[in-house]
């Protein structure tokens, strides 16, 4: 068994959402551990780790992709203290806590405007950082929260 969760859970996941998703909706994935998420389910992400490494392969959307990775995950680029804090031997390293801190501490209220701000309303976050927010499938590692729209 992995940290990404179990065969039963993509499952589940995956009636999920074909029963309460529009097709193509948008989720998204903690930025850590990876999740996969889209070809386990056949699901869009918004933003996910590998999205980062756009900035250095398309400088055209490094702003744009800066400015999601501080919305949604708190990683703030501009932010050369906290940038020199989450670098290992001269790299980012994504296992950083301060995405996980950001979604902790995260109100209900700022996940519905962020969920305005990019068009998502699914959240998938491992167990040990729980959201506040509803859970709509919990699983074993993982569960998929829902941004209520009041």
């Amino acid at each position: 068994m992995d940290r990404t969760g179990t065969a039963q859970f993509d499952r589940e996941l995956s009636r999920w959402l074909a029963a309460h998703a529009r097709p193509g909706e948008m989720i998204l994935p903690a930025i850590m551990p990876q999740t996969k998420l889209q070809p386990r389910t056949g699901h869009p992400v918004l933003m996910e780790a590998e999205s980062l490494y756009l900035m250095s392969y398309m400088t055209s959307l490094a702003p744009t992709i800066g400015a999601m990775a501080r919305d949604l995950y708190g990683v703030d680029y501009a932010d050369r203290n906290q940038i020199e804090r989450i670098t290992r031997n001269g790299r980012l390293g994504f296992s950083f806590p301060c995405w996980n801190e950001a979604w902790k501490n995260r109100s209900r209220r700022e996940w519905q405007a962020l969920g305005r701000k990019y068009g998502f309303r699914l959240a998938l976050a491992p167990n040990e950082a729980p959201l506040d927010l509803p859970v709509m499938l919990p699983g074993p590692f993982w569960s998929l929260y829902e941004i209520p729209e009041n």
